[in-house]
């Protein structure tokens, strides 16, 4: 949809639909006042405290014992001997040890590793396979040309463009048929070779669900101009297309996009596939446009959440 990840026919429609009804919109006050998709990832410790309990020993109270000295004609004399034995009756408790396998923290780099291990194996997975797959987006106008009316205006029409999506697609050779009509490829990025350099990821944090493996990601920032591609976005999930824009009379003069931190939350199964992943991509844009001689600007901040689920 309005991500190179999503529909390239629908892309230029966001970052232009608040610039451009206000530049439309401004532009047809004086018409009538004059008569008028890209590029392309412890045990626990087990903490046992024993209690100390003391065995008292039973003592042997025969303290002494008198041996006569048949072999000697010296008067019989006594003998004493001790005989104490303080062996305790009973052995200390004996605990085994744990026969369950160490466990350790991973570190970013061998998260990622595993992310993108689970990714490029799913992807490269050419059988049947059904996915639930959904799409969100939100957006805030944050200030317009225009005043209230045009804010209205592109509001409307940004919900037109950026509709919810909710389908099942059925992938056979690592492609499917989305609702629009595009061929789309298993996961994000829907264009270009998937790669997340360690570097990219700001946190990388897993956990264990039963046998599976929990993954979070969050990306860098990344700020760019209208022809400018966001390396890390690009190549992880997807990324706006401003330069491929084409409008009769509308022209955009400048836009800037912020990345604000992408964020990836992804499930992987005991076979080192995907079993589910949601992106969630929030930016920030500026942009500026004209029709007519009109120019018009306007920011806005949006959050775009995809999610895929795959029946293995």
């Amino acid at each position: 949809r309005w991500f190179v990840l999503i529909n390239k026919k629908k892309i230029i429609y966001i970052v232009v639909a608040v610039v451009a009804i206000c530049a439309l919109f401004a532009a047809a006050v004086v018409f009538y006042n004059r008569s008028n998709d890209s590029a392309g990832t412890l045990p626990d410790s087990a903490e046992e405290t024993f209690g100390e309990g003391f065995t008292v020993p039973a003592e042997d109270t025969s303290s002494l014992a008198t041996v006569p000295n048949l072999s000697e004609t010296v008067p019989q004399a006594s003998v004493t001997t001790p005989v104490a034995n303080t062996m305790p009756t009973s052995a200390p408790t004996a605990f085994a040890p744990s026969t369950e396998p160490a466990s350790r923290t991973l570190s970013k780099g061998e998260i990622v590793s595993l992310f993108s291990a689970a990714v490029n194996k799913t992807r490269s997975f050419t059988g049947a396979v059904s996915v639930q797959h959904t799409e969100g987006f939100t957006a805030d106008i944050q200030s317009i040309t225009g005043g209230e009316l045009v804010k209205t205006m592109a509001n409307k029409l940004i919900g037109m463009v950026v509709a919810p999506v909710n389908e099942t697609l059925q992938f056979s050779g690592g492609s499917a048929v989305n609702s629009e009509g595009d061929t789309v490829a298993l996961l994000l990025p829907k264009k270009g070779v998937f790669s997340l350099p360690e570097s990219g990821v700001v946190t990388a944090v897993s956990s264990q669900s039963g046998q599976n493996t929990v993954v979070d990601l969050t990306l860098v920032s990344e700020s760019v101009g209208m022809n400018e591609v966001p390396a890390v976005n690009a190549s992880a999930i997807g990324y706006l297309d401003v330069g491929s824009l084409d409008i009769s009379l509308l022209t955009v003069q400048s836009a800037n996009i912020t990345y604000t931190g992408s964020k990836i939350h992804a499930v992987i199964n005991p076979d080192g596939y995907i079993a589910s992943v949601t992106y969630t991509i929030p930016l920030r844009v500026e942009g500026t446009a004209s029709a007519l001689g009109i120019s018009g600007s306007a920011v806005f901040v949006g959050e775009e959440t995809e999610s895929w689920t795959v029946q293995w």
